[in-house]
């Protein structure tokens, strides 16, 4: 997202030069979004948002209204599509995988003599893990290996996979 918006200290430039620049750069008829240290601006600026889907969407005039809030951007709603996309990609990526990973576990109920439900728990438990992991602000790849972590220690845990010689999980 390399369409952000914000006031930027520039050598030669006061505070309030930086602000008009920053208001500059930001066009009528275009809808923006607005994001203050890693949460987005909720409909009407009543608060923030951790997640992208709960943002409002801001005109231009607003836009320049509140583009003088130390660590804030403005980012343009047209350069939020293609991040939404990748993300989207990315989640059924990780659906993809926890499903897989949820057929192998309850392939291997056969296998456990004592199987029965562990595996089916678990692989209940595994999805609701990657829920959690992409329902959190942590960047994709943080969240995939925690939750890869999460379902490999409870695998072990359940005796669906042999314990660490580390004894680490």
């Amino acid at each position: 997202m390399d369409d952000r918006i914000s006031v930027k200290k520039r050598a030669g430039l006061t505070r309030a030069e930086a602000v008009a620049v920053a208001r500059k750069r930001i066009k009528d008829g275009t809808t923006y979004l607005i994001s203050r240290h890693g949460g987005w601006f909720r409909p009407g600026a009543q608060g923030y948002a951790r997640h992208l889907s709960e943002a409002g969407l801001f005109s231009a005039d607003e836009a320049r209204g509140y583009i003088d809030v130390d660590g804030l951007s403005v980012i343009p709603a047209g350069a939020i599509l293609t991040w939404i996309d990748w993300e989207i990609a990315d989640l059924e990526k990780r659906l993809a995988s926890a499903k897989e990973l949820r057929t192998r576990i309850a392939g291997s109920e056969g296998q456990q003599a004592q199987g029965g439900d562990i595996a089916r728990d678990l692989a209940e438990e595994a999805v609701g893990l990657l829920k959690q992991a992409t329902d959190t602000s942590l960047s994709p790849g943080t969240a995939w290996e925690l939750f890869a972590f999460a379902v490999q220690a409870k695998a072990r845990a359940s005796g669906l996979l042999p314990k660490r010689e580390d004894g680490n999980g």
